[in-house]
């Protein structure tokens, strides 16, 4: 079922790449997180083609970060262990997120503009496959 979903929506874009790291069988969390995210990029992309741009920037801005900064607390325990204090809700990121990550936020939030929102769709999009 999974790779049917990916076939499918990875050819909307900007999801495309970040739909590749899906596992095969069974979805693990991160699977889950990924198809999650993907699908909120498919649809904030439906909804700024449709001239829908305050509901295509708050799933930008919003509901995808949320699903991306749970991806970037996952990827900071898995590389320095379970422990790994992450604060909550993102707290001080700048300070235990890979610095690349934390750099790449900076592009990942749009102006209330549609071209701006589908920089920001591709740049979220994009920080999630390089840390899922």
């Amino acid at each position: 079922m999974y790779r049917r979903v990916t076939r499918v929506r990875a050819k909307t874009s900007p999801v495309r790449g970040a739909l590749r790291h899906l596992s095969g069988g069974a979805p693990q969390a991160a699977d889950r997180g990924a198809l999650c995210l993907c699908s909120h990029a498919v649809w904030a992309t439906k909804k700024l083609r449709r001239g829908e741009l305050f509901i295509a920037k708050s799933c930008c801005d919003n509901t995808m970060k949320r699903l991306l900064r749970q991806m970037i607390e996952w990827h900071a325990r898995a590389t320095h262990g379970w422990d790994y204090d992450t604060w909550y809700d993102g707290r001080f990121l700048h300070q235990w997120a890979d610095p690349r990550t934390a750099a790449g936020l900076r592009e990942a939030d749009a102006h209330y503009d549609a071209d701006d929102v589908r920089r920001a769709l591709f740049a979220t999009t994009d920080l999630f496959r390089r840390r899922g």
